[in-house]
């Protein structure tokens, strides 16, 4: 997520607005836990917007007090982007995945199939959201773009993850994303000429360690304010050439997945792996507000530290793919389904949310309580709208054609 599900709409469910089209179904051949894991990547994202967004009312209304002190309970909401580096890994793997299962024969014609799709799974809905934000349509939404119209320009380009985001901040992800499309080809046919499968790993994760030698340059040649979490962002977070280590890392995941000897050899290390990740991770989620003072570590191992964990964790859960449990419910499912609609739409949703809270007259934890649940319940609907009304038609389409 990739922020978005590649998934192949089923037989079935192709009838224009036919009795099933309101329903979420599995795709064919997918593998059910990482919908969970999507499903997990939109509510960390989710948390972290809606966190941000109030503590200024909320204040230190989360604080617990510890025998060494206080912690602060918002902490893994706070630090809930780093669902956007799961998504990454995520996208790394279904398209690294279904690109390596198809490059023995691939070709030009499979190529154009390949853009096609990835055209029609992600242009439709965005440019639709992107459109009604950049005229105003959404109550009380105003985006920072003060020149509207070439905003708008580089936005329908996908450079947004170089110039500034500033229509929804969110958006700088599918400017990632899109460079990736592009060049995941070139990457898995590239590396294919290198026969032996381990060589192939290995220098797969040899360019897994490019944007961090990147960063480390840039940091050389440039004067950073390490105070300013804005200047981290514009120039460490979200620019394409020094942030796709977890695409990468998703893409040495599906190699894995893909080579039955390496597959049989893994399964016998999927919990471990899923124990460590989850630990690394956790770690991560629960321990400091990461961004809060932005250090070395924070630029040049952060990235690839939490990359690699929930590399562990996709990893694991392919392999184990458990066809019960919270990861693989019909939570699971619809969250995952929801996923794309849900990114694309919840920032915007932030203001009439909290215009509405205030109506309820409660303050501190209350407050944020009935803050949260009308912003979830405003999303869940804008988003069904959204996925019903444009991007499923869109998947069907493409589901037909490709």
């Amino acid at each position: 997520m990739t922020l978005v599900n590649d998934q192949k709409v089923s037989s079935r469910s192709t009838s224009r607005f036919g009795d099933d089209y309101l329903t979420f179904e599995r795709a064919r051949g997918s593998i059910d836990a990482l919908d969970g894991l999507r499903t997990l990547a939109i509510v960390l994202v989710l948390f972290r917007h809606a966190i941000k967004a109030a503590e200024s009312k909320v204040g230190a209304s989360f604080e617990i007090p510890l025998p060494w002190g206080y912690w602060n309970a918002s902490i893994p909401m706070t630090n809930g982007w780093m669902g956007v580096d799961l998504f990454f890994v995520l996208s790394g793997f279904l398209i690294g995945g279904h690109l390596i299962r198809r490059r023995e024969t691939f070709s030009w014609k499979s190529l154009g199939k390949y853009f096609g799709a990835r055209a029609l799974r992600i242009v439709p809905t965005y440019y639709c959201v992107l459109l009604l934000v950049a005229f105003g349509v959404i109550p009380f939404f105003k985006p920072l773009a003060q020149e509207t119209m070439p905003s708008l320009a580089w936005h329908m380009l996908f450079l947004q993850d170089y110039l500034p985001s500033n229509f929804v901040i969110a958006f700088w992800s599918l400017g990632v994303e899109e460079k990736f499309y592009i060049v995941a080809p070139l990457l898995v046919l590239g590396t294919a000429r290198v026969s032996n499968v381990r060589y192939r790993l290995l220098l797969l994760a040899g360019l897994t360690l490019t944007p961090m030698a990147l960063r480390a340059l840039t940091l050389e040649f440039i004067s950073f304010d390490f105070a300013s979490y804005r200047a981290y962002f514009e120039t460490f977070r979200s620019p394409f050439h020094l942030t796709f280590e977890g695409l990468l890392i998703g893409v040495i995941c599906a190699e894995i997945y893909s080579h039955p000897a390496l597959k049989s050899m893994m399964v016998h290390w999927a919990k471990p792996m899923l124990a460590v990740g989850c630990a690394l991770i956790f770690a991560h989620l629960v321990s400091v507000d990461l961004m809060a003072h932005i250090g070395y570590y924070d630029i040049l191992v952060q990235p690839l530290a939490l990359s690699f964990g929930f590399g562990l964790m996709v990893m694991a859960a392919a392999l184990i793919n458990p066809t019960s449990g919270w990861a693989a419910s019909r939570f699971g499912l619809v969250g995952a389904r929801l996923s794309y609609s849900l990114y694309l739409v919840h920032m915007t949703l932030i203001p009439i949310a909290m215009v509405l809270a205030v109506l309820s007259n409660t303050e501190g934890l209350l407050w944020f309580a009935v803050f949260f649940a009308i912003f979830v319940a405003l999303s869940l609907m804008a988003s069904m709208l959204l996925h019903f009304a444009v991007e499923k038609p869109f998947l069907q389409l493409k589901s037909r054609l490709f």
